[in-house]
């Protein structure tokens, strides 16, 4: 509900009194003034033209005009620009109406001139629209450049009449006139300008060391020496690899140097629009601390790095990349990480662990925090550009603060220094600046490849223009090397012959052909590379043998093998140390296994999950609990999250030994990070609570004031105070109903709620999200048709909705899902409906009863559809994330683009939200979200329910395992 805004009497008195003055004695308000102003000819003139404008009516823009004149209205600059601009838009519904409004448009045009009324750029601008109408670019460019008489400076927009113009008609030399106007007046061309020329504009032999001297003279990526080559060209849409080496044709780009002057030039212009905008003393004295402490490796934005698919501020994460880029750093110094004061001070940045954390990075000199008040974006920005080093953020730095940069260094430097991260479940990934320039480049043999805007992000890579010719064969000391020659000299080579075979044996397995031909390339001196050697200790690892000398020989080669790695200096990776620790698992040496994990660091190497598995399975399986505890500790310490095959290991081993207090951590940790689990993990709780050690722990007498206040700091489901109780365990396998109660023991299950802080926090990385995927302008747009339309109690997903159990799009079903969530709604609002724009215009749509039920929504503001292009799946996500409420659909989005929300809050977000479906001959049923999270909870009498992954549709309700005993108290 909108507030209405009130004012006291004292302040419209104030008002009143502050917006008048005194005239000749007579006291006359501004507000007066301006209504006089308004309401004179002038004014109303000045409305009606605007409005005639805004609609395209120059029949009676002209109408006003003429009369106007009639009746000696004083028409000014303003007035005579409308008109210009109206003749010159009006395209008439025949060539008489476009020659008219054209004639009377130099008519209104000469009259201003005769009037002595002041023209600007937009009069000239729009003179010379009229002559580009009149298919007179001529004219059009004569009055361009009449402008600088009157002291008036050309815009891009004033040229694009004589340009065009000029284009249409094949007139080059003229074009290249007006091109040569705007450069000399200043005027940058644009994409529309330039794609124009090369339209326009367009030597089998060339000079070989010009076309190099033009390379190194313009410092890569070009040579200036005009079209090489003849015949035609092959234009491929492809991609390039990490190393730059184009998908299509082979070629490897360049990568242009960045002259240091620039740089140093950048750091002073940076810092003089810093002082400009923070407390110079302030920015002084890190300019000052950073001379001090300086130079660094990396300079990490702590906060971005922090909060990349995090709901809250994890110092966890950013330890863990502070790490790794020490580890990664050529001086082993740590990077500079600069946190806003508040982030240092307050927050979780009190917990014991954390205070250490950053007392240990201010001992190092590498901690820097921005005081009250200031920008960060400025202090990470100036420290990385004044290093000259790379700069850790998945900041796109995009926003207004960066376009004060200008788009001419920036770009380049950011392209250059800037480190991107992406979080999986197997850790934190660093992806390093490209070794290759993104921008057009000339090769040196006449090809060309143009990056495009299309893909830009760590999952969707680049998309590239590439144009070669047959007749791309550069002269190399006499001989002529063709690209296509040279790609398949290196595939025949025996480098290469050797990796497609032992590619091969891996697909199939064939350990025994891997290891001779891994022979046979050592005999014959054929360099192995990192690839050949992975995929030895991959072969070696996966062997299982017929009996126990064949495992044990494919064992040891690769051990052979992992030495030789070593020995021939060749670097080793994740997947070596990976390979090599399953090999020692194969031996049945964990010890072994375990090592080689911690072996990883010294190479700056971070593990992943799957790292740790030998060990951990090893241990576990040979009952070596303290061991398998700390694989666990140093998977903790590595920001490495075990997933439900590793914690059931644990949980195993535990119930073994009966160890009830890592048992009850272990099922916390299934709580926070797996929530539903498989039946064989089932199975494991489901006999600890069974055995006779479970019955005998717990408390006899609990204070239930601090397990009540431990339930409510958690948010519910949970209190997190030990087990409660005492004796022999009831374990049933049981459902729940449709409230949440407990088939077996009674127990209502709670309703686990969600800080309204965490969705506020996920609707915002989703719109980053989106903006990555979607035409930005796009997804602004229904952003504001949203906030203008909204909020809405529910979603409808369309497509979704209209196609269950339907072969063909059907309206009629959608419609009724639709009144039944009016009716149901407690504002009686229409739920929003979002639509493919192709399925409100095209198919079904087009008949006249579906027709009027999509006026209908939109009248009611109710009904969004997407533009072209676009994957309606963000706009109805975001719609109702946004607006906090419910999301009709079936969809159990599942696929690759909710994968990228992550694991931590979209789940726990969906289980809220979801409405699903069911149709059946008696109609749709909607089947709410139930009222109780579906995730293991621990209740206040000490019983606990685990859901299980069996039964998760409409059809089969889930299985739950409830364990529950006396409670005595």
């Amino acid at each position: 509900m909108k507030k209405k805004a009130t004012f006291s009497n004292s302040a419209i008195s104030a008002t009143s009194q502050s917006d008048e003055k005194s005239v000749g004695g007579n006291v006359v308000s501004k507000r007066l003034e301006k209504r006089v102003w308004r309401d004179a000819p002038e004014g109303v003139l000045r409305f009606k033209l605007d409005m005639c404008s805004k609609v395209g009516d120059v029949v009676e823009g002209l109408r006003l005009y003429d009369e106007a004149r009639r009746n000696g209205v004083e028409l000014n600059q303003y007035n005579y620009n409308v008109m210009l601009y109206l003749c010159s838009q009006n395209r008439g519904e025949n060539g008489s109406d476009l020659k008219l409004a054209c004639k009377r448009g130099f008519e209104i045009f000469q009259q201003m001139i005769i009037d002595k009324v002041p023209p600007n750029e937009a009069t000239f601008t729009n003179a010379a629209r009229l002559a580009s109408v009149m298919e007179d670019p001529e004219m059009a460019f004569d009055l361009v450049k009449q402008m600088k008489g009157f002291g008036i400076m050309p815009k891009l927009r004033s040229y694009g009449p004589p340009l065009f113009g000029f284009c249409k008609k094949g007139m080059v030399d003229k074009a290249y006139e007006v091109d040569a106007h705007m450069i000399e007046s200043g005027v940058v061309a644009e994409e529309p300008e330039l794609s124009s020329l090369l339209k326009i504009s367009a030597d089998g032999d060339w000079d070989v060391i010009k076309v190099r001297e033009g390379v190194v003279r313009g410092g890569g990526g070009w040579h200036g020496q005009g079209w090489l080559g003849h015949g035609q060209w092959r234009v491929v849409r492809t991609q390039m690899d990490k190393k730059g080496v184009c998908g299509s044709c082979g070629e490897r780009l360049a990568c242009i140097d960045i002259d240091p002057r620039e740089t140093e030039k950048f750091a002073i212009s940076l810092s003089k629009l810093v002082f400009g905008r923070e407390v110079k003393a302030d920015f002084i004295r890190f300019q000052e601390w950073l001379q001090q402490h300086g130079p660094f490796d990396a300079v990490v934005n702590g906060a971005n790095v922090s909060l990349i698919n995090q709901q809250t501020f994890n110092f966890s994460q950013l330890n863990n990349v502070v790490n790794r880029l020490h580890d990664m750093s050529p001086s082993k110094k740590f990077p500079l990480v600069i946190l806003h004061k508040s982030r240092v001070n307050g927050g979780p940045a009190q917990s014991p662990c954390n205070k250490k954390l950053l007392e240990r990075w201010k001992n190092s000199g590498a901690l820097y925090a921005t005081p009250a008040g200031s920008n960060v974006a400025w202090y990470w920005l100036y420290a990385a550009v004044s290093c000259k080093c790379l700069l850790v953020t998945n900041d796109e730095m995009r926003d207004h603060l960066f376009q004060l940069l200008g788009t001419s260094f920036f770009p380049r430097w950011k392209e250059k220094h800037q480190v991107r991260l992406s979080v999986s479940r197997s850790g934190v990934a660093l992806h390093m600046p490209p070794p290759y320039s993104i921008v057009i480049q000339e090769s040196e043999n006449g090809g060309w490849h143009v990056p495009t805007t299309t893909g830009d992000d760590l999952e969707t890579p680049r998309q590239w223009l590439c144009a070669t010719r047959p007749s791309d064969e550069k002269s190399v000391g006499g001989n002529v090397v063709s690209k296509r020659l040279k790609k398949k000299v290196r595939r025949d080579a025996p480098e290469g012959v050797l990796r497609f075979k032992l590619d091969m044996c891996s697909k199939v397995g064939d350990v025994v052909e891997g290891l001779r031909l891994y022979d046979e390339a050592r005999r014959n001196g054929v360099e192995l590379n990192q690839h050949h050697y992975n995929v030895m200790l991959y072969l070696c690892s996966q062997n299982r043998g017929e009996n126990g000398s064949d495992l044990k020989l494919a064992c040891k080669r690769g051990f052979e093998i992992f030495q030789q790695m070593i020995i021939d200096k060749v670097p080793p990776n994740e997947a070596t140390f990976t390979n090599a620790a399953r090999l020692a698992s194969v031996m049945e040496d964990p010890e072994m296994a375990f090592d080689l994990v911690k072996q990883m660091k010294g190479f700056g190497i971070m593990p992943k999950l799957r790292s740790y598995g030998p060990p951990l399975f090893g241990f576990c399986k040979k009952g070596m609990v303290d061991k398998a505890y700390e694989v666990d500790a140093h998977m903790i310490e590595s920001g490495v999250v075990a997933e439900e095959p590793e914690l059931s290991s644990l949980l195993k081993i535990s119930a073994d030994v009966n160890n009830a207090d890592k048992m009850y951590e272990l099922l916390h940790r299934l709580r926070t990070s797996v929530r539903q689990v498989t039946e064989s993990t089932v199975g494991v709780i489901e006999d600890w609570f069974k055995s006779e050690h479970a019955a005998k722990i717990g408390k006899g007498d609990w204070d239930v004031i601090k397990v009540r206040e431990g339930v409510v700091r958690g948010g519910g489901g949970w209190h997190g105070q030990g087990w409660l109780g005492h004796g022999q365990w009831r374990v049933v396998r049981t459902q729940m109903d449709k409230k949440g109660v407990c088939g077996s023991c009674g127990e209502r299950l709670a309703c686990i709620d969600i800080d309204p802080r965490e969705t506020e926090k996920f609707a915002i990385s989703l719109s980053k999200l989106a903006f990555g995927r979607e035409v930005k302008a796009d997804f602004i747009r229904f952003q504001e048709w949203l906030q203008q339309h909204g909020p809405f109690d529910a979603v409808v997903d369309g497509a979704n909705v209209s196609l269950i159990n339907q072969q063909t799009f059907n309206f009629s079903q959608l419609n009724n899902v639709v009144n039944r969530l009016h009716d149901m709604s407690p504002s009686k609002k229409f739920p929003l409906v979002i639509l493919h724009k192709s399925r409100v215009n095209g198919g079904p749509a087009q008949s006249p009863c579906n027709k009027k039920l999509l006026e209908r929504w939109k009248k009611s503001g109710a009904l969004y559809a997407t533009p072209a292009g676009s994957n309606d799946d963000w706009y109805w996500l975001y719609a109702a994330v946004s607006c906090k409420c419910l999301l009709v659909t079936n969809d159990e989005m599942r696929d690759h683009l909710f994968q990228l929300l992550g694991t931590s809050f979209f789940p726990r977000w969906k289980e809220k939200h979801q409405v699903r479906l069911s149709v059946s001959r008696s109609g749709i049923d909607l089947h709410m979200p139930p009222p109780y999270s579906i995730v293991i909870q621990e209740s206040e009498n000490g019983g606990w329910h685990v859901p299980t992954t069996t039964g998760d549709d409409l059809e089969t309700p889930r299985q739950w395992l409830c364990a529950t005993r006396p409670v005595k108290r």
